[in-house]
């Protein structure tokens, strides 16, 4: 029996994730790149934790390009695309820059949860992945 490895293909597919989200606030750029590491954080009422933007988080990577901008109502569409897929990555990137997703009660400007308690600080993040 004769072997070929020409006649082996080998594909790698690339899934590319974009997004669409209505933000508030208006950017100067037409596109942006948000470099900002996401990690986890206790956080009182969720069992688990909850995801915020952090230097001790793992990688994590957003392209936005604007759409559309309204100044009237100062906001803007625009669309994402993540290369990384961590929980709640275009909330918190958005967020981390000054435009949080119109609607969103939970994360505030900064990549932070609303009301969120300095108390439990950068100690109290999950090292541990998830």
């Amino acid at each position: 029996m004769h072997s070929d490895s020409s006649a082996v293909i080998s594909t790698k597919r690339k899934i590319s994730k974009i997004y669409r989200a209505l933000v508030s606030g208006i950017l100067e750029e037409d596109e942006v790149v948000i470099r900002q590491p996401i990690g986890l954080v206790r956080y009182p009422g969720v069992a688990n934790g909850l995801y915020v933007a952090c230097p001790s988080g793992k990688p994590a990577l957003s392209k936005v390009k604007v759409l559309e901008r309204n100044a009237q109502r100062n906001c803007m569409l625009v669309e994402v695309e993540i290369q990384s897929g961590r929980p709640h990555q275009i909330r918190i990137h958005l967020s981390f820059i000054g435009h949080t997703l119109i609607g969103d009660p939970l994360y505030v400007s900064g990549g932070q949860p609303n009301c969120f308690d300095p108390e439990f600080g950068n100690e109290s993040f999950d090292h541990d992945g998830y």
